[in-house]
């Protein structure tokens, strides 16, 4: 195995630890809205944050396709990948709040903070595992 090899596995095993890592870490965090609605609030910011909770998966799941399968295609391919599970997740993220944004039985600023929390802090935790450990650069 070439050295180009060798940096390439390493630097797949490392994007798919962070992905892997930030994707727990936004599922626990968004688990854990949901807790603090539930316990602490009304049903409707219970369900709010249920819902906002689903979409921060939305967002956050599809990294999992470009991290195990889209990095191990070539890179046109890859660029298909992750331009395809970005448009996607955004288009249903868009029509789902288009949807919801009239109904009477959530809470819409819960909706938005579970969505905050549980998509924007995975985002801090890969950029930080990914900075921390410095994958090799292939020029």
């Amino acid at each position: 195995m070439s050295t180009a090899e060798k940096n390439r596995a390493h630097n797949n095993a490392l994007v798919q630890k962070a992905i892997v890592s930030a994707v727990a870490v936004g599922a626990v965090i968004a688990a854990v809205v949901v807790l603090v609605a539930w316990v602490g609030f009304d049903p409707l910011a219970r369900n709010g944050a249920i819902v906002g909770a689903l979409l921060s998966l939305v967002i956050t799941l599809p990294a999992l396709i470009v991290a195990y399968w889209g990095i191990a295609q070539s890179p046109v391919i890859m660029l298909g990948t992750v331009a395809c599970t970005w448009g996607g997740k955004m288009l249903v993220l868009i029509v789902c709040l288009i949807l919801l944004r009239e109904a009477t039985w959530l809470s819409m600023p819960w909706v938005g903070i579970a969505l905050l929390f549980g998509a924007v802090a995975p985002t801090a935790v890969e950029g930080v595992l990914l900075a921390r450990t410095r994958p090799k650069i292939e020029v």
